[in-house]
């Protein structure tokens, strides 16, 4: 069994069409799997949802997603400015898709997971098994862990969220983190997705990551008006959220 998983797309079609792309040229896989966050802050939130819809993959529910369904025109006064970059972000997004759309972001599951005979559970979750906001980051201590990984016997869980590829082994349990393809944290601004199998009753897994236009997907930003462009054109380029 073969399961092709990747999270964190934020509205970069192009980001997503490599991914895919490449994923087709690997060895088959039985299932794609996405951890959510679909099209906040990227320019090309409606084209994102479309491809989506069509691919036939189970998609979980990210934060963003949820703040894009409940988006307002809120006033801004008491904000923090990164506060204020999210409303508008998640606005903006609101504004460029459909109402079907919507509808289709309000239904994503909480979670999915696959429990094979022949091996452990599989979960896949936006950021932890409890909340789909609680951040982990890679180089926090084992307790940190603790609640998520007891509130579950799943062998693998799989998660997004902070934008960072990384794994974490607790035992025969493993936290697998895997990155965001349209809007990297890490370093490294190539687009991440993972291919796990489950062998001898083990599940394996590989880290690809597939370079893309960066350049253009910036042009697009601007071109579409994406409010706070200067800053997603900055996190785009140097794979850095500061």
């Amino acid at each position: 069994m073969r399961i092709a998983m990747f999270s964190d797309i934020h509205g970069n079609l192009a980001a997503l069409e490599t991914v895919l792309g490449d994923l087709a040229q690997q060895k088959p896989v039985d299932q794609i799997a996405i951890g959510g966050d679909l099209v906040f802050g990227g320019p090309r939130p409606r084209e994102v949802v479309a491809r989506l819809r069509g691919l036939g993959a189970v998609i979980v529910r990210g934060n963003t997603d949820e703040m894009v369904v409940e988006a307002s025109s809120r006033a801004k006064d008491g904000l923090s400015d990164s506060q204020a970059r999210m409303d508008d972000w998640a606005w903006w997004a609101k504004g460029m898709v459909s109402p079907e759309d919507l509808q289709y972001l309000r239904q994503l599951p909480f979670c999915w997971s696959l429990r094979p005979d022949d091996g452990g559970e599989l979960l896949l979750v936006h950021a932890t098994p409890q909340s789909t906001s609680e951040t982990i980051r890679p180089a926090a201590e084992d307790e940190a862990y603790s609640e998520a990984l007891a509130s579950t016997r799943a062998a693998v869980i799989a998660c997004g969220h902070v934008h960072h590829a990384f794994h974490r082994s607790f035992g025969d349990r493993l936290w697998l983190n895997l990155g965001s393809v349209g809007l990297p944290f890490d370093g490294d601004n190539r687009a991440p997705y993972t291919i796990l199998e489950l062998a001898l009753g083990k599940w394996h897994f590989e880290r690809h990551r597939v370079a893309y236009d960066v350049e253009a997907v910036v042009s697009d930003i601007f071109a579409q008006g994406l409010p706070h462009a200067h800053n997603r054109a900055r996190i785009l380029r140097s794979a850095r959220f500061h």
